[in-house]
């Protein structure tokens, strides 16, 4: 009787394992969920080119012909270390 609820293959081990797969069945699903979201970023980036823009002026610091770029160093960022 102790072997069946305690041993290996008992009824303890079968509720470890039935709670490891509600966790890893939600694991899934946050995943497939964040897994979504990056497709579709990806196919705005795309095909949206003002999205395109906005992140190469934002990630690199491009700018248009004729524009100019203001950097602005706060207490952060002082070159006198």
């Amino acid at each position: 009787m102790l072997w069946s609820i305690a041993g290996p293959y008992g009824y303890w081990k079968l509720q470890r394992m039935k709670q490891h797969r509600s966790t890893l069945v939600a694991k899934l699903a946050d995943l497939s969920m964040k897994n979504t979201l990056i497709k579709k970023q990806i196919k705005a980036f795309n095909t949206d080119k003002t999205l395109q823009e906005e992140m190469v002026r934002k990630k690199l610091g491009w700018i248009k012909k004729d524009e100019l770029l203001y950097k602005f160093i706060g207490p952060n960022n002082s070159s006198s270390r």
